[in-house]
């Protein structure tokens, strides 16, 4: 069961970033634009996965560990509109897949700006995110503006 929470009107983006130092952070931003009539967008937040599965869609053991660990996950008592834990991951082109299982979420309802909590992540944010500091490189072309420009023109 979710349930409501205060988090001083942090983005979801600096929540994130004071959970980056917790294991297995997870974070779907639903912060685009959305068409209208679009819903309840939401962001959801998560980290330290109790168990990670890793395998690949094509090998039957791995889909049945897969398996197994969605018919363990506990059932949410009512639907409340967003995520109150689950499975999280990704599976690539080739198969490959890792899913970790996040019983605790931290969910940003984007139409009403509010936080809903599963579990207690929200007392381990750290005091303020880690300050890091963007390095870009100097530019550096792969082709002359010749070979360019002949590439590209019509």
């Amino acid at each position: 069961m979710a349930s409501p929470l205060r988090l001083d009107e942090l983005s979801p983006v600096e929540v994130a970033g004071r959970l980056r130092h917790l294991g297995g952070l997870v974070f779907f931003d639903s912060a685009g634009n959305f068409p209208s009539g679009n819903s309840r967008p939401v962001s959801v937040i998560a980290a330290c996965p109790t168990t990670v599965i890793r395998g690949n869609i094509h090998h039957p053991a791995d889909l049945d560990a897969l398996r197994a660990a969605i018919a363990r996950a506990p059932k949410p008592g009512g639907d409340q509109g967003f995520p109150v834990g689950g499975l999280c991951g990704w599976v690539g082109y080739e198969g490959d897949f890792v899913f970790g299982d996040y019983p605790e979420m931290l969910v940003y309802s984007h139409g009403d700006q509010t936080w809903w909590e599963s579990g207690t992540l929200s007392t381990r944010l750290a005091p303020q995110a880690p300050a890091g500091t963007a390095e870009i490189s100097p530019f550096t072309p792969l082709a002359s503006r010749e070979k360019f420009t002949t590439g590209v023109s019509r």
